[in-house]
């Protein structure tokens, strides 16, 4: 069996961390939520696989987050109100940007399979949809994701 991938989510919106721990949940993923900047950055250290984090978390935000996340090699992606402006410096930072148009379970799914595991492309079939974020095989790909 292979372990699924950890998922940090760092939300002060209740709705939208529950909303985020669904949609992972459904993709196979583990998801851990935090409401703080300063919990999150003390869940870096246990290595989640992927970090979201909501923009706004009190007197810092998620980029901050996603830029101590990038540093640690953890792949992030930082969640808010569409804005261009804080999209640019996500990228900057080396962050995903997702808004509320973003928010759905394909959109969650590809994003995760880009930057946790390089998994190819999945077809639209029903068995092939289902690929989890715990398992790095589909129905193309047979290899087994190794981490912890």
């Amino acid at each position: 069996m292979v372990a699924s991938h950890k998922v940090l989510v760092v939300a002060q919106d209740t709705r939208l961390a529950m909303t985020l721990v669904s949609l992972l949940r459904e993709s196979g993923c583990e998801p851990a939520v935090t409401t703080s900047y300063s919990a999150g950055r003390d869940q870096l250290d246990a290595g989640p696989a992927f970090v979201i984090a909501e923009v706004r978390l009190g007197a810092y935000n998620g980029l901050h987050l996603a830029l101590k996340a990038r540093a640690k090699g953890i792949p992030a992606a930082v969640f808010g109100d569409a804005n261009p402006t804080t999209e640019r410096e996500a990228r900057q930072v080396g962050a995903a940007y997702l808004s509320a148009y973003d928010l759905e379970k394909a959109g969650l799914q590809s994003l995760l399979r880009a930057t946790i595991t390089p998994l190819p492309a999945l077809s639209l079939s029903s068995a092939e949809s289902q690929a989890s974020c715990g398992s790095a095989e589909t129905g193309r790909d047979t290899d087994t994701y190794g981490g912890s």
